[in-house]
């Protein structure tokens, strides 16, 4: 909301923070649309950390901090762009809030999360081989979702899905904290849904 996604950007070698699977290289000019692939798909720290030094670091988290505020995520509270800290904290709840408000108004976002976003506006991604964390990328009724692992918040995941139920399509918000199997938690709770509904 505060950058140009087609904006490009060089990669510095202060960009290139510790990350799950290194994409980037110093000298690289690449747009933040993206960036946004492997942020999304691969949770990469690297992605994340070079689209907040565009606005600076303090100013990005800051700005995040702002947006989580506006959106009711009152509860939440960001100290670094990537989440990978400690002092970063948010509820089930809140969390549940974000996925309302991207699924209602930043939906592509989603579909980035789901692989599923090769052509835009903006062209076609331009990074190849991107693997999708996504447990649930391949079901049919995923919608997007996000992944992540840290040692004070252990496994996490939100994944939205939209169930049909009789003649409608209704979006279901799965979100699993604190976990030591997301997968496993996920698709019991999803499974429990499709059963019951």
């Amino acid at each position: 909301e505060y950058i140009n996604i087609e904006k490009e950007i060089i990669i510095t070698e202060d960009m290139l923070v510790q990350t799950s699977v290194p994409r980037l290289y110093a000298g690289q000019r690449i747009s933040v649309f993206n960036l946004l692939y492997p942020l999304l798909m691969e949770s990469s720290n690297e992605a994340g950390t070079a689209i907040a030094r565009m606005l600076g670091i303090s100013r990005f988290v800051e700005l995040m901090n702002d947006k989580a505020l506006a959106i009711g995520m009152n509860d939440t509270h960001f100290a670094d762009p990537n989440g990978s800290g400690a002092e970063n904290v948010s509820t089930a709840t809140d969390l549940f809030r974000l996925a309302k408000y991207i699924y209602n108004n930043r939906s592509f976002v989603l579909d980035i999360s789901k692989g599923g976003a090769t052509q835009s506006v903006y062209g076609q991604p331009i990074l190849y081989g991107l693997q999708n964390f996504n447990v649930f990328g391949e079901d049919p009724d995923f919608v997007g979702g996000k992944v992540g692992m840290t040692n004070a918040a252990s496994e996490t995941i939100l994944s939205i899905f939209e169930i049909k139920n009789t003649n409608e399509v209704r979006p279901v918000v799965v979100i699993a904290l604190g976990s030591k199997d997301r997968a496993k938690d996920a698709s019991a709770l999803i499974d429990y849904v499709r059963r019951s509904y």
